[in-house]
């Protein structure tokens, strides 16, 4: 039902939206710790989001030429932007300190991976839903960086982002 990059445009438009959400809120807060928190978040959005590029099997996205494409893309577009609402930096600006934005954080990794856990069943090609799991398996890595910052109580380093196989 969706092509491969389909599923990367959608996977880019994600991690961008939660870079911008926490840029914003890293800007908006008052507290310097919280800010520097929400600021090391929006860095580990933009790597992601280089790294997301390389799986892309085109060099862009084409046009779409038939109906079943338009559709189809509008329907990608249709639930990348209702995933993209998890990072809402509004939720982030109010969050009463880094537990709370770290909570948030992680809860919107946990979605995004079942969202594509949801995508990756509407795949058609074999190679495809190989591909997924990467970005899978990726997103849930980055719920446990979170969940070992809330545990010990300070920023990890980022995990190494394993190099894609195209």
């Amino acid at each position: 039902m969706f092509t491969w990059d389909e599923v990367v445009d959608v996977a880019l438009g994600i991690e961008q939206a939660g870079e911008e959400s926490y840029r914003q809120a890293a800007k908006a807060v008052n507290d310097p710790t919280i800010s520097e928190g929400l600021t090391w978040l929006a860095d580990d959005e933009a790597r992601h989001q280089k790294w997301f590029a390389n799986l892309r099997i085109q060099p862009s996205a084409a046009q779409p030429t038939s109906r079943m494409e338009k559709i189809s893309r509008s329907l990608m577009r249709d639930l990348a932007e209702s995933q993209a609402q998890f990072h809402s930096s509004k939720k982030l600006i109010n969050a009463a300190d880094l537990t709370e934005i770290l909570t948030t954080a992680l809860e919107a990794e946990k979605e995004t991976a079942r969202f594509y856990e949801l995508i990756a069943m509407m795949l058609e090609s074999p190679d495809d839903r190989e591909r997924i799991e990467e970005i899978i398996t990726e997103e849930y890595r980055h719920a446990e960086t979170l969940e070992q910052w809330l545990k010990e109580g300070r920023q990890p380093e980022p995990l190494p982002l394993k190099m894609p196989v195209a």
